[in-house]
């Protein structure tokens, strides 16, 4: 009897220990009094910063992940080989190889698909992203489907509520989205079409298109203003 209850011991030890190895990520910089307001399901080699917020609610996350300092993570479900770089999520579905940050904003129905990048200052609210989309600096996007391989430039947004309602905005694959594009939906940009740079597009643009929206440049040489100007250097 005294064996069975030293080998049963034994066997409840390992399990504990098996247990804590695959719920439980390893903690950066040596800090092991952190806690975790969660119930956590965190598999192999995930690392979570020492500075990071907090992970908090029903949150899975996969097999090496960084969870960088200055992110918060709430009731969202991360996939393997995803970096976060000062990240706050919400209810959002991260697939594999996903790298976000730093300043990245993921509000609720946000899924991203797996090889997406997105940059500093962006934020993504209830919109499917498709996979290997780069949203790379000072974007917003707002319930949106967005195709694969699509290339945001900077400072685009999605203009999706016009004070009463919300709308759609619809990119297909292959798309580039031109610097300073504001997209008024509800609207639909084809597949492989282009936005010039500075642009609003308030129309449905077919696919393989291009198009640029802007008011004429006019140059007025020698200006009498420049003229005036204090100059400092």
């Amino acid at each position: 009897m005294k064996k069975f209850l030293l080998t049963l011991a034994a066997v409840l030890l390992a399990a504990v220990a098996f247990a804590q190895k695959y719920t439980n990520p390893t903690l950066e910089g040596g800090d092991t009094s952190k806690t975790l307001d969660v119930q956590l399901q965190t598999l192999v080699d995930s690392k979570l910063d020492k500075e990071a917020l907090g992970i908090k609610g029903k949150t899975v996350i996969g097999n090496n992940c960084e969870i960088g300092p200055n992110s918060y993570i709430e009731n969202c479900t991360i996939g393997n080989e995803v970096a976060l770089d000062n990240v706050h999520a919400y209810d959002t579905e991260i697939d594999d190889d996903v790298k976000a940050g730093p300043f990245v904003h993921l509000r609720p129905g946000t899924k991203l698909h797996s090889k997406i990048r997105i940059g500093d200052f962006v934020e993504v609210k209830n919109s499917e992203i498709g996979v290997a989309t780069c949203i790379a600096h000072l974007t917003y996007v707002g319930d949106s489907d967005v195709g694969k391989d699509v290339n945001f430039g900077c400072g685009c947004v999605t203009a999706n509520y016009d004070g009463i309602n919300k709308f759609r905005t619809v990119i297909g694959d292959h798309c580039f989205i031109g610097c300073n594009t504001n997209l008024v939906p509800p609207v639909r940009i084809g597949n492989n079409a282009s936005t010039g740079a500075g642009s609003t597009i308030t129309r449905d643009v077919p696919e393989n298109a291009l198009a640029v929206e802007r008011a004429e440049t006019k140059i007025i040489e020698n200006w009498e203003k420049n003229f005036k100007r204090k100059r400092k250097a």
